[in-house]
């Protein structure tokens, strides 16, 4: 019998340390990724930085038209949904 229990607390041991492995690793891939992030963020600003200031009117014209065209993209995806139900468009107080 106590062979049994000393087997079973051993596996609970360690499938908690592999729980934990886990969970370690999660962490530091999380970690790694925020500072992959943050080094690229200081990059952009060190670039945009060191441009003339023509090239910089240039480059916020681009980005501000990419973010024009995700805004109108996100519309028509959200005016699709009453184009495929056309009950929602008609009104409720049908009758009189």
């Amino acid at each position: 019998m106590d062979a049994l229990l000393l087997f079973l607390w051993l596996r609970a041991l360690d499938e908690r340390r592999k729980q934990w492995d886990i969970q370690e690793q999660r962490l530091r891939e999380n970690i790694l990724q925020q500072r992959r992030q943050q080094v690229q963020d200081a990059t952009q600003r060190f670039q945009r930085a060191h441009l003339p200031p023509s090239e910089r009117y240039r480059q916020t014209a681009r980005k501000n038209a990419t973010n024009i065209e995700d805004a109108l993209s996100q519309i028509q995806g959200s005016l699709s949904c009453y184009t495929q139900n056309p009950s929602v468009l008609s009104t409720t107080n049908t009758r009189r």
